[in-house]
């Protein structure tokens, strides 16, 4: 006749309520958990952490692809199986510590944490959202122009939008000679006979005077020398 070898045996909840102190070796089997103790001799059943005989218990496994965890101390749990495409992450919120995620997910907060939160930004706001369609928003920072110099003027740029300058010319900005090309007259001299007024200066109006009225009706006198004068009618050449 075969032997029949059977171990100590009961629920969890018996195993608990009557806490019995298993011998040196002895097993104690939990009939609806299929977890297992092995005794001291001297540590009571509470005391004691499960042990397993190197195999997983089927009574755990609902499905394909389900994974034992570790739910507490000497407490296995089930997470099951994710969707096709996800992978694992750690996740102190889970019973087991570990959660499926989605790889865009975990994509998107990779490249929202490196960019927006270890980034380096100047001018520029970075923002991330994570708990919406995972896009990272830029916004540019509004900034003045400013032009100096013999010009003034300033615009600002507001979100990179098209906006006008306007520039003007700072007064006494502009040298002649210095600050343009061609030709200018920069004052009048006075020859022989000839007196001027106000004949420089910005907006000047010069005026010229020989001492005596030249109109074509007037008469003009001329000294020749030796005590002699000459006079008669101004004539002019005008060239056409």
């Amino acid at each position: 006749m075969a032997a029949i070898i059977q171990f100590r045996r009961d629920t969890a909840a018996n195993w608990t309520s009557n806490n019995p102190t298993l011998a040196a070796g002895e097993i104690g089997y939990e009939t609806d958990t299929e977890k297992y103790k092995i005794g001291d001799g001297s540590t009571t059943w509470t005391s004691l952490g499960y042990t397993t005989f190197g195999g997983i218990p089927q009574i755990l496994i609902d499905a394909k692809g389900d994974l034992v965890v570790g739910t507490a101390d000497n407490t296995a749990g089930i997470l099951a199986v994710g969707s096709d495409g996800q992978h694992l992450v750690a996740d102190s919120s889970a019973a087991g510590g570990v959660s499926w995620e989605a790889n865009t997910e975990s994509v998107e907060d990779i490249v929202g944490a490196q960019f927006v939160t270890n980034g380096s930004h100047s001018g520029i706001a970075a923002t991330y959202d994570d708990a919406g369609d995972g896009a990272i928003d830029l916004n540019v920072d509004d900034f003045t122009i400013t032009l100096a110099g013999d010009l003034s003027g300033s615009a600002t740029i507001t979100d990179l939008a098209d906006a006008t300058l306007t520039a003007t010319i700072v007064a006494d900005a502009t040298a002649l000679g210095t600050d343009t090309t061609g030709d200018y007259v920069a004052s009048l001299v006075a020859g022989t006979g000839v007196t001027l007024a106000n004949n420089s200066g910005e907006t000047a109006t010069p005026t010229v005077a020989i001492g005596q009225a030249v109109g074509e009706d007037d008469r003009l006198s001329v000294g020749i020398g030796f005590g002699l004068e000459a006079s008669g009618f101004a004539q002019y050449d005008v060239p056409i």
